[in-house]
């Protein structure tokens, strides 16, 4: 049987948390509207601040849809790549992992730009797909390992039909969750401590 590992694109090959939270961009209402309702400027900043902290938006509307849409586009783009990142993606190649780029980014919309950051930093791959449950697609297709910064994957982990080890960068958003023991999940904090354990 291949080995096969899937690996997430945000927080995990690159710093889009960090982006996002310094992203900045002008208002202009013409960007903001839907048909001749438009978004004023002060919702606009206060939904751009909620966007850049990852905060639930208190807002039902498509207008902004838009900001969040395009303030995650933003941070795409603008993402580094984090140091480690190829030289680990490559390692995996030469220990013949089938490497699945798995993202909840909507490919539809970012495919382009997605392949060109994965290619432009020399982080090889197998196959690119979207999931908005990773940790259940590994699961249902029977793939073995998943790294992965999201919160609901790692407090997963352990309770799945068919068992996915998770690995994800430690981050603040992970505090306390290593103190709950049904978390299989193991976290790390550079690509180097990952080649200990995925062989």
């Amino acid at each position: 049987m291949d080995k096969v590992i899937a690996v997430d694109i945000d927080n995990v090959l690159n710093n889009f948390d960090d982006t996002l939270k310094n992203i900045n961009f002008p208002y202009d209402k013409n960007n903001y509207s839907w048909g001749s309702v438009h978004i004023s400027e002060r919702k606009f900043q206060e939904a751009l601040a909620i966007i850049k902290q990852q905060g639930p938006l208190q807002f039902d509307d498509r207008t902004i849809n838009s900001i969040w849409n395009h303030a995650h586009q933003l941070s795409h783009k603008q993402a580094q790549v984090k140091p480690g990142a190829s030289e680990f993606m490559w390692y995996l190649k030469q220990h013949n992992y089938r490497i699945i780029i798995m993202t909840r980014r909507d490919l539809r919309y970012t495919l382009e730009y997605t392949k060109d950051f994965l290619e432009n930093n020399n982080l090889p791959y197998d196959d690119l797909f979207n999931s908005n449950s990773k940790i259940l697609t590994c699961s249902l297709w029977h793939i073995p390992i998943l790294i992965d910064d999201e919160v609901e994957t790692i407090a997963s982990s352990s309770e799945l039909p068919n068992p996915v080890q998770v690995y994800y960068p430690i981050m603040d958003k992970h505090q306390g969750l290593a103190d709950n023991f049904s978390v299989t999940a193991i976290g790390y904090h550079y690509f180097k401590e990952l080649t200990q354990w995925i062989k």
